[in-house]
């Protein structure tokens, strides 16, 4: 809700110059805005002047950025119901904006997104310096995300894998489907973490999403542990036709290298598993070009 009520009517004030407020434009806006009549404000002045200096710190403000509230985005307000004049906290306008874009976030069962991916929609990008090649891949990402179909998105470092992935992510979780988005260095070592109900459950959370995104594929630490858990999953959506799509530097070719390098001298077969259900799960698209994250990310990668 974006109102809390905090109290009710109370006894006409006084001390406090009525008229001087029903001057003030924030006042008269008010007043229109909630049909609140003005003889309240003369029964209730320092009501009206307590709200008016904590809104006076809202002027000049640009953004959340800003905010000099207490609570960022939050801050006092007035409720006339038709009978009774009522203390509320209520949001900003721009706190509102921002939940109005970051609603679809709480359908997110797992998201490793950073905060600058966590709003990135397909529609929004700006494709003013963008080639042929990656127009198209963006295409078949598009396409991918509307009718369903898993990927295996690969390429070089900054190419903008994630970033299209994050696109589909936010996508679907604005069309309320569950999703995880997991950075699988991370997330492997989050459940190597876990105690076994905590694991169990966060298991639960990448078999069953509607939409899973498995970031950066390769780049965790393959063991035993980690084969059976990432094996264990991918069966589990592969039976239930779970929408699966996969982030890598690595081909699918050199992914296998990867899996099998932990296996030097022995079955081998269990690693080739998980390649067979990446296949069955998605089909690879391959991203190249420019490093096209800012130089801020590009800096802090390199760290």
């Amino acid at each position: 809700m974006e109102k809390v009520h905090l109290n009710l009517d109370l006894p006409a004030e006084t001390g406090t110059d009525a008229a001087e407020l029903l001057r003030d434009p924030l006042v008269q806006q008010l007043l229109r805005e909630q049909a609140i009549p003005e003889r309240l404000v003369h029964q209730k002045p320092q009501r009206f002047a307590s709200w008016l200096q904590n809104r006076s710190v809202c002027r000049g403000c640009q953004g959340l950025a800003q905010c000099r509230q207490k609570q960022t985005g939050i801050r006092e307000g007035l409720h006339y119901d038709g009978n009774f004049l009522q203390d509320c906290l209520e949001f900003c306008p721009y706190l509102r904006q921002q939940r109005a874009r970051r609603g679809h976030l709480e359908h997110y069962l797992i998201c490793d997104l950073g905060e600058e991916l966590k709003e990135v929609r397909f529609e929004a990008m700006d494709l003013s310096h963008e080639d042929r090649a990656y127009l198209n891949v963006l295409k078949q990402a598009m396409q991918a995300c509307q009718n369903r179909q898993g990927l295996y998105l690969y390429g070089p470092m900054g190419a903008g894998k994630t970033y299209l992935a994050a696109c589909a992510a936010n996508q679907l979780a604005g069309q309320e489907n569950s999703v995880v988005f997991a950075h699988c260095p991370a997330e492997m070592e989050r459940l190597r973490s876990f105690r076994d109900e905590e694991a169990r459950q966060e298991l639960a959370r990448l078999e069953g999403a509607d939409f899973a995104v498995f970031d950066d594929i390769g780049a965790e630490e393959f063991n035993d542990r980690t084969r059976s858990l990432l094996l264990a999953v991918l069966d589990a959506r592969l039976q239930d036709h779970k929408l699966t799509w996969f982030t890598s530097n690595h081909d699918l070719q050199t992914l296998q290298q990867h899996f099998l390098s932990a296996y030097d001298g022995q079955d081998q077969l269990p690693a080739m598993r998980i390649l067979d259900r990446i296949r069955s799960l998605s089909r690879p698209v391959m991203l190249g070009g420019k490093n096209r994250r800012h130089p801020e990310q590009r800096k802090e990668q390199s760290v």
